[in-house]
């Protein structure tokens, strides 16, 4: 089998195992996703986004592009939970796909089929629920892989898609990081 086969075939294997395993599992949310579902019903509502029983929002105000396409969905009468199922789901997948072409743009040909599928493996259960840190991970790993191939305005727009996924001190230091290395 030749490498280009090779890699379709890890690539395949990435996007199922995380969209299998969460079908196994189940729509178990974390408390996080659970957080968000309340803003977003909230905000589509034309309530605050608060959520807490003090009336703070501290996490999901911190996920705006989530909570806003949440809110979106909830307009559109769609179920959250099916939806952060979905969500959880797709985001694994390309995770797992990120980490493969990181890997791959960092020299190590052979150990990316490894972590990308590792991920895509653990990516559920080692989580204890369904949540959307997928999409983080993915946006995060598809920045360094643009990096690292000189694409710096992909680069840019995934660590601003990153920013827009978890807004919270981990985005902000990464993107410092970026700074400084440019």
């Amino acid at each position: 089998m030749d490498v280009r086969k090779a890699h379709r075939y890890t690539l395949w294997a990435c996007l199922l195992i995380p969209l299998v395993l969460t079908l196994l599992w189940g729509p178990h949310l974390t408390d996080s996703s659970h957080a968000l579902i309340i803003a977003a019903r909230n905000l589509s509502a034309g309530r605050a986004a608060a959520s807490g029983l003090d009336n703070t929002a501290v996490a999901p105000l911190n996920h705006p592009l989530p909570l806003l396409l949440l809110s979106a969905l909830d307009l559109l009468s769609v179920s959250l939970v099916s939806a952060v199922w979905i969500l959880s789901a797709a985001g694994w997948s390309a995770a797992a796909v990120a980490v493969f072409w990181a890997a791959r743009a960092m020299g190590y040909t052979w150990a990316a089929p490894v972590a990308a599928v590792s991920l895509g493996a653990a990516s559920i259960p080692a989580g204890g629920g369904v949540g959307l840190d997928g999409w983080t991970i993915a946006a995060v790993w598809l920045a360094t892989a643009a990096a690292l191939r000189n694409r710096r305005s992909a680069a840019w727009a995934l660590l601003l898609l990153w920013l827009g996924l978890s807004l919270d001190w981990p985005a902000w230091l990464g993107i410092s990081a970026f700074l400084i290395d440019t």
